[in-house]
C-alpha cells in the first residue's frame, strides 16, 4: 500500500526547515524508490530555505541602515 501523499507547508522558514527534516529523516529510515526525485525535492527545499534566510538578513540590514540614519540625523 503507497504512502499517503503529505502536504509540504512551506510558507514560512521554520516549516520549511522542518519539511526538509521530515524529508530527509524519510529518505534515511525507507530508502526512496526514485532517488533522483527525493534529492532534487531535497535541494529544492533547501534553496528556498535560503531565500527566506537572506530575505530576513536583508531586511536586518535595512532596519539597521534606517536606525543609522536616525542617529546620524540626531546626531547634526
Amino acid at each position: 500500500m503507497p504512502k499517503p501523499v503529505q502536504k509540504l507547508r512551506l510558507n514560512t522558514l521554520k516549516n520549511c526547515q522542518k519539511t526538509l527534516a521530515r524529508l530527509c529523516r524519510d529518505f534515511h529510515e525507507n530508502g526512496s524508490a526514485d532517488n533522483a526525485r527525493a534529492r532534487t525535492l531535497a535541494y529544492m527545499i533547501r534553496i528556498l530555505i535560503e531565500s527566506f534566510q537572506f530575505d530576513r538578513k536583508t531586511d536586518i540590514d535595512e532596519r539597521l541602515d534606517e536606525i543609522e540614519r536616525r542617529i546620524n540625523a540626531n546626531a547634526t
